[in-house]
């Protein structure tokens, strides 16, 4: 309640050269007539592909007619762009590990090229803030499974491993990936010229569900530098809603370190 209410005075607090691109996108049984993947089953990798492809396209004719969340028109379709259900074979354990990683690898390519898609659609404005956020989201959701199946695996090599050192780089320069990432996700909290502040809030809200897990698997001193990051963003925050959100996510972050 105290979030929504939070959400609600934010809408107030928009800096008023926030300008949202206009709403034309099409319809599911449209999309999928120029060639989209239906959005009532899961995407694969090859999937994302081919969305990304037409909607390319649909961007360099006209970007206001790529699909939009919570659209009367295309809000299915943006449904499926971001589910969470589109890493169900990633995390299916009845699936071997060494087919599992390959296919969120895979996964992680298309989800960072779609993300890009909605920058460079949104320019220098008018600006699709919701959908940058949702696919921000989703790449750390995304990144969750990729880290979690990458320890797993990791826990499977014996001491021996012959490729252990190239693995052992392999993972650091992952984390130091993740580091990089999360740099650019608390930068984006603070892009107000951007993103209008009750989709910043509410992007802070879901941050909660990600961060923490990821947290564990940055190198020691961005773990360190995360929360120290996080309380300087609260200290300087204007906006209540912000402050509180970013509030519940430092007191959301672990302690202990799961991949040392």
């Amino acid at each position: 309640m105290h979030l929504l209410l939070g959400i609600a005075i934010a809408a107030l607090q928009n800096p008023p050269d926030v300008k949202i691109a206009p709403d034309r996108s099409l319809t599911p049984a449209a999309y999928v007539d120029l060639g989209l993947p239906a959005p009532d089953h899961e995407w694969s990798s090859k999937d994302y592909a081919a969305a990304i492809d037409l909607l390319k396209k649909i961007a360099d004719k006209d970007p206001s007619q790529l699909p939009r969340r919570g659209s009367p028109q295309s809000a299915r379709v943006w449904s499926r762009i971001c589910a969470d259900e589109n890493l169900n074979l990633c995390r299916n354990a009845n699936l071997p590990l060494d087919k599992r990683l390959p296919l969120v690898m895979e996964l992680m390519q298309p989800v960072k090229e779609m993300l890009l898609l909605y920058m460079r659609s949104s320019g220098a404005g008018p600006y699709f803030d919701s959908e940058m956020l949702d696919l921000s989201e989703f790449t750390l959701r995304t990144a969750v499974v990729t880290f979690d199946l990458a320890v797993e695996f990791r826990k499977t090599l014996p001491d021996d491993d012959p490729k252990k050192e190239i693995r052992e780089k392999g993972f650091e320069t992952m984390r130091k990936g993740l580091a990089t990432q999360m740099q650019g996700v608390l930068q984006t909290l603070n892009e107000r010229e951007v993103h209008r502040l009750q989709e910043l809030v509410r992007f802070a809200a879901a941050l909660k569900e990600h961060v923490p897990k990821l947290s564990v698997h940055l190198p020691p001193l961005s773990q360190k530098e995360l929360p120290l990051s996080l309380k300087t963003m609260i200290a300087e925050e204007r906006s209540a809603a912000m402050k509180q959100a970013l509030e519940d996510l430092l007191k959301a972050l672990p302690e202990t370190r799961a991949d040392k």
